[in-house]
This record gives C-alpha cells, structure tokens and sequence, in this order.
C-alpha cells in the first residue's frame, strides 16, 4: 500500500492547513495560553490540554523532534 495523506489537524471542526511542520506541542501551548490570556479572570475556567508529543511517524521525516531539542543531545549520533 502507497502513502497515505490527508489532512487530520482540526480546530472547531475546519481543517487547520497551516501547521504542516509545525511542533504540534508548541502549537497547542500557544493556543493555550491565548485562551488564558483573554480569558474573563473573574469567571472560572477549566482547560484540559492533551498533548500528543509524538517524535517518530511519516517516512519522509522520521525523526519530528524541534532542532532546539534535537541539539541538546549531540552525543547521539542515530537520530532515529
């Protein structure tokens, strides 16, 4: 079986097309901490945040970890 492709990334039900190699855990910080940020403080707020913070998954780009984390660890030498 061939690749597979489609778009997966979704927010408030629209396909989000602009985060193609984008880290999805600093995306959804961000997004978090606009909520946050214009948020209404005098009301209450419960925001649950699952991140997903997968380093390994297409077979054109298997290791997906942020190069600023990737050169913390330059004693490794197999990325992958």
């Amino acid at each position: 079986m061939g690749e597979m492709w489609g778009l997966d990334f979704h927010h408030n039900m629209k396909s989000v097309t602009d985060a193609l190699g984008k880290y999805s855990t600093a995306l959804f910080t961000n997004h978090t901490m606009h909520i946050i940020k214009h948020h209404n403080s005098s009301k209450p707020l419960f925001l649950y945040v699952a991140y997903q913070a997968v380093h390994s998954a297409n077979s054109y780009a298997t290791l997906q970890a942020p190069e600023n984390y990737i050169k913390r660890f330059p004693n490794i030498k197999d990325k992958n």
